[in-house]
């Protein structure tokens, strides 16, 4: 009996633990790198400075030279992303609803078309190192 008492002590003070890491801010949420995967494929990193880079493969990018685009972000707090994109004298804004879904970064466009992504681990894939 006392060991029972013991593992759900045990048990309790780790969901303790737990607790905080899983309320971190929207904004810590996103840093990072993530990876689409439906219903196309990309890849985005947003950096803790509010800016981003989506990068290109290199039929993406053989046109500008370009490895990446960059840009800019803002996360308001009711999850609307709102990213400022140039390359060249190109600019482009867009702005979608983004919802966390477990592991899933969801990215709802103004027509409710899905974006998901899954937090990308390691090195970027081959097709964006060129």
């Amino acid at each position: 009996m006392k060991t029972i008492r013991l593992l759900l002590l045990l048990l309790i003070a780790g969901i303790g633990f737990a607790g905080p890491a899983a309320a971190s801010t929207p904004d810590e949420r996103l840093i990072g790198t993530w990876e689409e995967y439906d219903p196309s494929s990309n890849v985005i990193q947003f950096f803790p400075a509010h800016t981003l880079k989506l990068y290109l493969t290199q039929e993406e990018g053989e046109e500008s030279d370009s490895h990446y685009i960059g840009g800019t972000w803002s996360l308001s707090s009711g999850g609307i992303l709102t990213m400022h994109m140039s390359l060249g004298s190109k600019e482009m804004t867009q702005t979608v609803k983004v919802v966390f879904r477990g592991d899933e970064m969801v990215m709802v466009g103004e027509d409710d078309s899905e974006t998901i992504h899954r937090r990308l681990k390691g090195a970027l894939p081959e097709k964006y190192v060129w």
